[in-house]
Formats: C-alpha cells, structure tokens, sequence
C-alpha cells in the first residue's frame, strides 16, 4: 500500500469500474443537470452526484428529494448548497451505502426503511417551523447510519408544545460521530407554554455517540391566561423513551434545555435532564480513547489532499480503508468498525504533542475511463498498549475533468 497515494491501485480498480458522475448546477450547463432531483434518478448504483453552489428547491412543502439506491451525493469542495427541502434516503437495499455529504437543508433529513448502510457527513439541517413539531433528522427502521461531523436541529415553535426533536431514533441503528443534536424550543408567542424537545430522541433504537454534543430545548416562558401557566420544561439533552433502547457514548455532552423563565406570581419550567432514561433502557459511558478524523472532500486525482486526525499525543495511527462500508459495534474495541470486509490498514504516525497528526498525501490517478472512485476510510489507534477504532470519512476521488 502507497501511504501518499492512499490506496493500492487493484483497490481502487475493483471500486471505481462501474462510477460516474453526474454534475448538478442550478444554472444549468450544457451536459449539466439544473435539477437535483434529475441527476439522482439517473445515476446508478456507485455513481456520484457533485453538486455545486446554489439552492435547490420543490415547488411543495410536502416533496422531499429521495435517494433510493447506492450512490454518493456530494457537494462540491468549497461549494455552498443550500437545500430547501426535505432530504431523504429511503428503502435502501442490503448491500448498497448511500452517502450525503456537504448539504446544507432547511427543512429536514429523514433517512427510512433501509436495509443498506446510510452514510451522512458535513451536513447541516436546521427544520422548518412547518409541520408543526419537525424533527431536524428521523431515522427510522434502518439497520445501519452513520452521521459524523453534522449540526442537527429541530424545529423551534411558536404554539403550544410542538417544537421538534434534534434527531428522532426510531428502531434504528445510528453511529454518530463529531455531531451536534439540538432540540427546538418553544417560543410561548401568547400561547400556552410547552417543553423543549430533546436533542436525541431514542425509541426502540441502538445509538453509540462519539465525540458529540445533545442540547434539549428550552421550555415556553409562564404567562397569565385564565391563571398561572408555569413554564415549560427543558428539553432532556437525550430521551430514552423505551426500556429497548441503549444509548453508548464516548467524549458526548448532554445537556437540558433551561425551563421557561418564571413571571410574577407564576414559576418557572423545571431545566431539562441532560439524560432521561425511562427504566429498563441502557446508558453507558465509555471511557477508551477515541480518534477524529478528517479529509476534505471531494479530491481530485493526483492532487494535494491533506489528513488530520486529532487524538491523545503519543498514540499510534493507522488508517482503514475499504470500498464500502458496513458499520459495526465492536465490544471488544467499545466501538464501531465501519468499514466492509475489503478493509485495508496502514500505519501513518505517532499523535505530536499538539494532539493533531496532520498529513500532506496525494491523491491516486484513475484508471483510463473511470470518471470517480468513493472510499472509506478510519483512523484506528493504539495508546497505553489498548487499541482503539476513530471515525471516518467518505472520500470521492474525481477525475481531473471534473
């Protein structure tokens, strides 16, 4: 294996036969897609997406951009794009990862009934007001979802009761890595007051956090109609509302949501839990060392392409790299491999006294034809003789055209 050039080139062969690319720009192009939508229903399973800068959007709140197979939809590097719509990934078929990386979404993400691995990375959503209580993400009956260094908020509203999850687990599996969850708060605006949402709402469901953040939202400020109305609590900062629902965490804070402030003659919202357990559920700890790692993305071949991955001064890094990803809890390691049976492993360095070992590589050159390749990639370490698995990251490498 070639360190600088990432990957060793049968590697690259066997993953980048069959991948395309579909550009996307909402000032269109000749040979350039305008609408999003468009670009995704033409590509196949292992095809690549590129989005550049611009806002796509659908001419109604209740369509949503749906993915459905095995392909990899990317923002550009260094483009904004912006998403007014609701993003989804949806009956994914076992075998196939779909992966999302760079959008920015102003309505919401929801990722349903998929069988295969959901990959989602450097997003942004901040839900819409409408419908009433928008989770920023919902995950439901999906078996495998990776989420790493994304920022997840639910809907604040302004009625009684209804602002919206960070994130709602609903009989899923979700690995989350770097990312933020917070829940809406409730703006009073006259009406009776409610409680924050949570920042991860877990129901039935399977989440290990790393390295992230879970901030409940604030309840509704009292207000005086037909008597007191006290304010509404704080959002938990994690709600585990089945006792079939487990909740493993390493480096996450979780924090409530500050009740509603009190006004003359009638009290405040209790703060919420930074955790809410109900009896029976499961909340561990864990106290292991843990990895970030880092690469922007998407690469083009035979470029400069850095590496950065954060962890404790003194560690030994290695680097995973696999065609697909497959991810899964380890006991053994108190964490997740997320990479496929393809995985290869190089070592890289030793962790600097700055806690960052940052790398200079360069990109592989493409087979002759092969317009992208997508690989995944994860730090791995080893400190005070224990070995340790880090996060990942999606990387399309693009041709030279592109």
């Amino acid at each position: 294996m070639r360190v600088m050039g990432l990957v060793v080139a049968p590697f690259v062969l066997s993953a980048a036969m069959a991948q395309s690319v579909y550009v996307v720009d909402d000032d269109g192009g000749i040979g350039i897609f305008s609408e999003l939508q468009d670009a995704i229903n033409t590509a196949s399973v292992g095809d690549v997406v590129l989005v550049k800068s611009g806002t796509y959007s659908l001419p109604h709140h209740s369509m949503s951009y749906q993915v459905t197979r095995g392909i990899s939809v990317v923002a550009d590097l260094g483009a904004s794009v912006s998403v007014d719509a609701t993003f989804s990934v949806r009956d994914l078929p076992a075998g196939e990862t779909a992966r999302v990386r760079g959008l920015q979404l102003s309505r919401s993400l929801a990722i349903v009934n998929c069988f295969g691995t959901a990959w989602i990375e450097d997003c942004t959503v901040q839900a819409a007001t409408f419908p009433v209580g928008a989770s920023g993400c919902t995950v439901s009956n999906s078996d495998a979802v990776v989420m790493q260094r994304c920022s997840i908020a639910g809907a604040t509203f302004t009625n009684a009761g209804n602002p919206g999850s960070g994130i709602f687990v609903n009989g899923s599996t979700l690995h989350a890595y770097d990312s933020t969850f917070t829940g809406g708060t409730d703006i009073t605006g006259g009406f009776l007051p409610g409680p924050g949402a949570p920042g991860m709402f877990l129901n039935e469901s399977f989440v290990f956090a790393q390295d992230c953040e879970c901030f409940g939202g604030g309840g509704g400020d009292a207000i005086l109609f037909q008597g007191c109305n006290p304010g509404g609590a704080g959002g938990a900062g994690v709600d585990l509302f089945t006792a079939s629902s487990t909740f493993l965490h390493r480096n996450t804070a979780t924090v409530g949501g500050p009740g509603g402030t009190a006004i003359p003659g009638c009290p405040a919202g209790a703060n919420g839990l930074g955790i809410a357990a109900v009896a029976g559920s499961m909340v561990t700890a864990l106290t292991s060392s843990a990895a970030l790692l880092e690469v922007p993305g998407p690469a083009r071949e035979q470029q400069p392409l850095s590496l950065d991955v954060t962890a404790t001064a003194g560690d030994s890094i290695a680097l995973g790299i696999s065609i697909a990803a497959q991810p899964l809890y380890f006991a053994p390691f108190t964490s997740t491999l997320l990479l496929d049976a393809s995985l290869q492993a190089v070592a890289i360095g030793t962790v600097p006294a700055s806690g960052t070992l940052s790398l200079n590589l360069t990109s592989s050159a493409l087979p002759t034809g092969v317009d992208a390749t997508t690989l995944y990639l994860q730090a791995f370490g080893i400190g005070g003789g224990v070995a340790y698995l880090g996060s990942g990251v999606g990387l399309t490498i693009l041709g030279a055209g592109f």
